[in-house]
């Protein structure tokens, strides 16, 4: 639990500085600070969804198949870290 409190902290020190830079190089336009915001919202939608899939509840299967190529890849990626 104290791992995954420092992690959701350390997407806020993320995004501050995504603010920071933003103010510091981009005076009109937030790009660090949306980047940063929708990498954040991907990645836990992508949770939310393999959350589901693991409690069965019914997700489509364009969304599954999505998500297990996801796995694969990821899968795929450590076992070459490993070679």
């Amino acid at each position: 639990m104290s791992q995954g409190m420092i992690r959701k902290s350390m997407i806020f020190v993320v995004i501050i500085i995504a603010n920071m830079t933003d103010i510091a190089l981009f005076h009109s336009a937030p790009v660090a600070k949306t980047g940063a915001v929708f990498y954040y919202i991907g990645m836990e939608g992508l949770s939310i969804l393999e959350n589901l899939d693991a409690m069965n509840v019914s997700v489509p299967g364009f969304i599954k198949k999505y998500l297990q190529s996801l796995k694969d890849k990821g899968e795929n990626s450590e076992n070459k870290k490993g070679d």
